[in-house]
């Protein structure tokens, strides 16, 4: 049993996974912890939240049946594409849905994965610790988490924070010199193809997932503009529609114009009593002009 599980997972991983079960123990004994997880369990059954994440699961299947296709994927990255979907891809679709600056969100998130912070997150990931040393850092890393959260949100706790700081920087450079001693003894594992794949496969299957982040967000953002004109526009349904009609007439599947659109109609929102005044608000979107006159 073991020899199987050191085998499928690295020795942070199982730390990782024996402190969570201990967490999910003593805070199960909880009333209030355990009706708060009924009612997480129960907002994902809600069509806005269930329907993008079914579509994601259906998306990135088509991601792995494509990479296969390549022969770049196979089932020895089963648990390495799983790890992208909870940890990554799932992080990547929330933020994306309340992102403000969505043209700021795809830049840094390739920025990201061409950056010199993937290659060094992936070597601290691929040598870890034994596993006691495992089992014990990671408390100590969250603690030191915390405390720079609590000095960062009160002054009072500055000295505290300057303390986790300096630990923190002291436990990175025994981190670093212990990958750097694993790179040295370890260099023909570091060149297989299977190591390659690992480090490669996260940073395809993101920038493969922006497709999709990028449609998820247009949608969004159609549907919270045409909720706003019921708003503005209570009772002439004939009247909403126009609106939807010309947003979609001239927006197109483009995020960016339909961001533009929406500033000038609800900032113009006076206008949206007429379709006389909707055609004006489309001749300025057309002509550039985003101010409000």
């Amino acid at each position: 049993m073991v020899n199987v599980m050191t085998d499928l997972f690295n020795n942070r991983e199982i730390a990782t996974g024996i402190w969570l079960v201990i967490v999910a123990i003593f805070a199960g004994r909880s009333k209030a912890v355990r009706e708060s997880m009924a009612d997480l369990s129960k907002m994902f059954t809600n069509p806005k939240i269930a329907v993008p994440i079914l579509l994601m699961v259906a998306y990135v299947g088509l991601e792995v049946v494509f990479l296969k296709r390549l022969s770049f994927w196979d089932t020895s990255l089963l648990k390495d594409t799983l790890y992208w979907f909870i940890l990554s891809g799932f992080a990547l679709l929330m933020n994306i849905i309340g992102e403000k600056e969505p043209g700021k969100f795809f830049k840094e998130t390739v920025l990201q994965c061409v950056g010199i912070t993937v290659a060094l997150e992936f070597l601290l990931n691929l040598y870890t610790l034994p596993l006691l040393g495992e089992f014990f850092l990671l408390p100590v890393l969250f603690l030191i988490a915390a405390a720079s959260v609590m000095a960062e949100n009160d002054p009072k706790y500055a000295p505290v924070g300057k303390l986790s700081s300096g630990i923190q920087s002291v436990l990175g450079v025994l981190l670093f010199v212990y990958v750097g001693w694993s790179l040295y003894v370890n260099h023909a594992e570091l060149t297989s193809r299977t190591t390659l794949d690992s480090f490669l496969l996260p940073i395809l299957l993101t920038l493969l997932f922006l497709p999709f982040l990028y449609f998820t967000k247009l949608v969004a953002v159609y549907e919270l503009f045409f909720v706003r004109l019921q708003i503005f526009i209570r009772e002439d349904n004939k009247l909403r529609a126009y609106v939807r009609r010309k947003a979609l007439l001239q927006c197109h599947f483009d995020l960016f114009k339909l961001a533009r659109f929406q500033k000038i109609a609800l900032a113009s929102n006076w206008e949206l009593n007429d379709r006389r005044g909707v055609d004006r608000l489309v001749e300025r979107f057309k002509s550039g002009q985003t101010n409000v006159s």
